[in-house]
């Protein structure tokens, strides 16, 4: 299609987008919301997320025209494109399988509609993982080719493609969820909705840990033991798997985290809303949620980012701008909702103040000027072992305030929504603390996307065909590096924060619908339990790296026999069977993480059937606790290292510090391990397990 024919529609569907939001937020908030005995105000989730599907809609459309007619450019492209379809159809297969199990199981035990929010779980997780995998495949090779011509052209197609990466995911959820809710108007049932879609985030982002970690391993003893040749050579058999794991299966682990947050949430508010204000506390979260969403629509849509502006300033006041249209929606809802408790709108307010407050601490913690930065830098004149416990030092010193700001915002939260006249109202307005928190992650999340695809462009490009592409020049590469770098700081420890909140809400829902009224530590079981769960991550991460172990010796053992059945490859005489590690990297992949989850589930029925329903609870605490200060260390340490190594090249390049410079590479890499490792794995981890026991807790009763 001709480009001004697209531009022409694109002004046209812009204009449609904004006049369909207009029109959703008014008659939504100020003619439905008005008369409370009417069931459209109800819908508002629906109008929200229709809205985001239609935004992403539109981002789809306009990277049409964004698209490049280069033979070179579209080979590219399939290649990326055909090994992502390759991984998606595994994680198809496997989806398959297991839904075909658990609907055997539910059926029998939780009935019928139970059953249909379970496949829906499912369904919708895998619609909105394809259109992530459908659109950064596509997006990654054509951001270098744009960025050649002109930056602004190149940040657009990233930001677009993180927008509709965003919103795809979190107006899908939404939207399902409400039409669910309207048809079985049951939080138990619902709740089958996010048992599927854990176990498949679940799945889809252990699969990409292990292949991450199992292509970094195996390509550099391809490159360093079998084939004399470097680890961006294209004749090497995993170079396409390798492009793949640096970008799209990050996306996809950011987006399904992220989806998984989001449906977890919005179902355990309303879950401890049922309690506390009947059926007006079960529509309170959706439409603090459809405000969320709300307000991350006319951000992006009003998102411009160019080379001349500070990329932080950028997202730091896109945050702001979303969490002042939140709170001001929020406080229209509660005020003729339950005007009773204006305690509740704090309690929103102050769970938005808390994620920008985590977010800017722990960024300016590892920015690249800070002083923790510069310790590690020159800690690394000395020896490996100095700067090594030096990036440990500073990983630890990092948990405490982030996790103290946290703890100190869930008692403010319970005090300003009279948790000491009620209890209940109480941890209603902590549960809105953390629906605040999660309802502006459209915006956050889509630039953390944007980041990511932005940062591995160029590398991934250079990586496939460095012969036959033009590389960025110097200058844009490190504009380009440092702009993406510091956008995906501020987003990283948002995600920890909201993971270890989610779960903690999931299980005081847990604790309303199994009926306990507390849980007590001193209780032998319930001990015993905590002390199991708090090692179980250690467990499972030791299970994540001997499946990392098998899928890269599979790996190798591939490079071997098409190097030792085709020697045309190292002659550049033929080009290696790319499509076939994929395959296996991906099947493998997916099989341990299945196997490895399995266990872990087994370990939970097993405290489930032999200790008592407060056991579960402790189970679940000592996995939380554990993995949060894991989350925070893991993912804070990795940022200091590779800040400490850009920090050093920047302030001594013209002197001749190539030893210290080396010693940090590899402190580096000690620690990008470590995160690529703990931080989606462990995310993913303590959400479903207190999902598992929030969704099933009928049957333990």
């Amino acid at each position: 299609m001709d480009r001004n024919k697209i531009k022409k529609r694109l002004i046209f569907w812009n204009l449609f987008v904004w006049l369909f939001l207009i029109i959703a937020v008014y008659q939504g908030y100020f003619v439905y919301f008005v008369d409370l005995t009417s069931t459209k105000s109800k819908w508002i989730g629906l109008f929200a997320g229709a809205v985001a599907i239609l935004t992403a809609s539109i981002k789809i459309l306009e990277n049409l025209f964004y698209c490049h007619k280069d033979t070179l450019i579209q080979k590219i492209v399939s290649y990326f494109h055909k090994g992502a379809l390759i991984f998606f159809k595994h994680q198809l297969r496997s989806n398959f399988i297991i839904a075909l199990i658990a609907c055997w199981i539910l059926y029998e035990k939780m009935g019928k509609s139970f059953l249909i929010c379970f496949v829906s779980g499912i369904l919708t997780f895998l619609f909105s993982y394809y259109i992530s995998v459908f659109i950064s495949s596509r997006t990654i090779v054509r951001v270098v080719k744009a960025v050649n011509e002109s930056s602004n052209c190149a940040l657009r197609l990233s930001l677009n493609s993180g927008i509709v990466s965003s919103m795809m995911g979190i107006g899908l959820s939404l939207s399902v969820i409400t039409i669910l809710f309207h048809l079985f108007k049951d939080y138990q049932i619902i709740g089958g909705f996010l048992l599927g879609a854990g176990l498949s985030c679940v799945f889809s982002c252990v699969s990409t840990a292990i292949i991450k970690k199992s292509v970094s391993c195996a390509s550099g003893i391809i490159s360093g033991h079998i084939a004399d040749i470097d680890l961006y050579d294209k004749r090497s058999p995993v170079l396409l798997l390798d492009g793949l794991s640096k970008m799209v299966f990050n996306v996809n682990s950011i987006s399904s985290d992220m989806f998984l947050t989001f449906c977890a949430v919005l179902i355990s508010s309303m879950t401890i809303g049922a309690f506390a204000y009947n059926l007006m506390g079960c529509f309170l979260p959706i439409a603090i949620c459809a405000s969320g969403v709300f307000a991350s629509i006319f951000v992006v849509l009003l998102l411009k980012i160019n080379k001349t502006k500070s990329l932080t300033k950028i997202v730091y006041f896109s945050v702001f701008k979303a969490v002042f249209i939140l709170c001001a929606l929020s406080f229209y809802c509660i005020k003729l909702w339950i005007p009773d408790v204006i305690g509740l709108f704090y309690s929103v307010l102050l769970g938005s103040i808390c994620s920008i407050l985590v977010c800017f601490i722990s960024s300016n913690y590892i920015f690249s000027d800070s002083k923790p930065v510069k310790n590690v830098a020159n800690v690394a004149i000395s020896d490996f072992l100095p700067t090594f416990l030096q990036s440990l030092r500073e990983g630890f010193m990092s948990i405490f305030m982030p996790v103290f700001v946290i703890a100190l915002s869930i008692i403010f939260s319970f005090l300003l929504s009279e948790g000491i006249e009620s209890p209940l109202f109480g941890i209603y307005g902590t549960t809105l603390f953390v629906l605040s928190m999660v309802s502006t992650m459209g915006v956050i999340l889509c630039i953390n996307n944007f980041s990511v695809i932005l940062n591995s462009s160029n590398e991934v490009v250079k990586s496939y065909e460095n012969t036959e592409i033009s590389l960025l020049e110097d200058k844009k590469e490190s504009y380009l590096g440092d702009a993406a770098y510091n956008s995906a700081l501020f987003g990283k420890n948002f995600f920890n924060a909201s993971a270890v909140l989610c779960a903690i809400l999931v299980l005081v829902a847990y604790t309303f619908v199994a009926e306990l009224e507390m849980i007590d530590i001193l209780n032998p079981y319930v001990l015993a339990a905590l002390f199991l769960g708090a090692s179980i991550p250690f467990l499972y991460i030791a299970f994540i790296l001997s499946g990392v172990n098998k899928t890269s010796k599979r790996l190798v053992l591939e490079a071997k026999k098409q190097f030792r059945n085709f020697p045309q490859i190292l002659r550049f005489e033929m080009r290696p069977d790319y499509e076939k590690c994929v395959d296996i990297a991906s099947g493998n992949s997916t099989i341990q993480a299945a196997f490895y989850t399995f266990l872990v589930i087994f370990v939970f029925m097993l405290i489930v059937l032999y200790l008592k329903i407060e056991a579960v609870g402790g189970f679940i605490i000592g996995i939380i606790l554990t993995s949060c200060c894991l989350l925070f260390f893991a993912s804070n340490s990795s940022f200091v290292a590779r800040n400490a190594k850009k920090y050093l090249r920047r302030e001594y390049e013209n002197s001749n510090l190539s030893d210290e410079y080396a010693v940090l590479i590899q402190n580096d890499e000690v620690f990008s391990s470590i995160k690529d490792l703990f931080v989606p794995v462990l995310k993913n981890l303590i959400k479903f397990i207190a999902i598992l026991a929030l969704t099933l807790a009928p049957l333990f009763m």
